[in-house]
């Protein structure tokens, strides 16, 4: 079964942009949001983050029938003296969130108001003084008897480059024995950027309760991080990933197609895609919508690539999709031509991934959109 969506098809583009702090900063910027059906649409625009009042940006507009887009600027004014507590070290984020509501007629006759949101942030960096890092810990866990993969993407907000950081982790049972450790490879980590360490645990052990004890060394300091995850059965299928007609520098249609095999509907799922260049840089990033998707369902979750600047040649997509503590990640081959973008779903197979977000500072932000993102709908008389 594949269902309707209930709402048009819109999406922002990018989901983030990235500013270095200095005194004073005055900074100019947009974002676009992508109306993929070109139906009327009232758009609200709201901002939240300690630094938000500090940022102008429109309150709502309207999407005329026929209009596929908008580009939507904001202006940040910090003053040079900001009151105690409000700039932190590590990563400030401003996320605006960009609302739309429709309404229609189901099958019974009933009104339906459907609401939904995106997000885009601006994120401002301020150096430590010494160095400094973060992580957190994904644990992308297979069925009983496969792999399991343990992945750390770890951010130097420190004032100096990270010569070698790695990391160990100790898989415990239930009962504290330790079943195995499994260690990274050792990375170099400039300043300001973010390097993903991993690990692969062949879980030969039976399905349960398990946890995952991590130190993450680098040039003295370390990073210490304590989760359990739980080996079982995926709930989601990750299908494919159809891509929309490409113009060089509009936005392109991405369709991420989804089946609930689990016995159980499933509320606020939705996806994040980040595109890397072959040397491992960051290209782009977007997310979807949320939809709820019931047991035996399949849907489809929309998102919006920003192609100005695009080259022709190989990317790789990463494609995150979440539902409840949970996601699946799959990495494919993308190809940017003359002709259009074309993906291959063969590059990397996929995990289920049991995430418990501990990031402190700058990837506290992905916290804030699991806590914040949400759809609903409701009846109407």
């Amino acid at each position: 079964m594949l269902s309707v969506p209930l709402v048009s098809a819109f999406g922002v583009t990018p989901a983030r942009n990235n500013l270095d702090f200095e005194e004073g900063l005055s900074y100019s910027g947009t974002f676009r949001i992508i109306n993929g059906e070109m139906q009327p649409l009232i758009i609200s625009i709201s901002k939240q983050g300690k630094l938000a009042d500090y940022v102008s940006v429109a309150d709502n507009f309207i999407f005329k029938e026929g209009e596929k887009e908008k580009t939507v600027p904001y202006k940040l004014n910090l003053p040079r003296n900001l009151p105690v507590g409000v700039l932190e070290q590590g990563t400030n984020a401003i996320n605006f969130f960009i609302s739309s509501e429709s309404e229609l007629v189901d099958v019974g006759g009933d009104k339906i108001s459907a609401e939904i949101r995106v997000v885009t942030s601006l994120i401002i960096r301020v150096p430590y003084d010494e160095k400094y890092a973060e992580s957190e810990l994904f644990v992308l866990e297979g069925d009983a008897g496969g792999r399991t993969l343990f992945i750390m993407p770890v951010q130097n907000f420190g004032n100096d480059e990270l010569k070698s950081v790695s990391a160990k982790v100790r898989v415990h049972d239930s009962d504290g024995g330790l079943v195995e450790e499994v260690t990274s490879e050792r990375v170099m980590i400039p300043i300001g950027e973010v390097k993903e360490l991993r690990t692969v645990w062949n879980a030969l052990s039976g399905p349960g309760i398990y946890s995952a004890e991590v130190v993450i060394n680098y040039d003295g300091g370390k990073i210490e991080i304590d989760r359990e995850f739980t080996i079982e059965g995926k709930r989601l299928n990750l299908e494919g990933v159809n891509v929309g007609e490409f113009i060089k520098g509009d936005a392109v249609r991405f369709d991420v197609l989804i089946e609930n095999v689990w016995d159980e509907d499933l509320d606020n799922v939705w996806a994040r895609m980040e595109v890397y260049d072959l040397e491992d840089n960051v290209v782009s990033t977007f997310t979807t919508q949320f939809k709820d998707i019931e047991s035996g369902e399949k849907n489809i979750l929309t998102g919006y690539l920003e192609t100005e600047g695009f080259e022709e040649g190989q990317y790789i997509t990463k494609i995150l999709v979440y539902y409840g503590d949970k996601a699946i990640e799959k990495r494919v081959n993308t190809f940017v031509s003359a002709e259009g973008i074309t993906t291959d779903l063969t590059y990397e197979e996929s995990f289920s991934l049991n995430y418990t977000l501990i990031i402190v500072g700058g990837l506290a932000l992905l916290v804030l959109i699991n806590i914040i993102w949400f759809i609903f709908f409701k009846k109407r008389d």
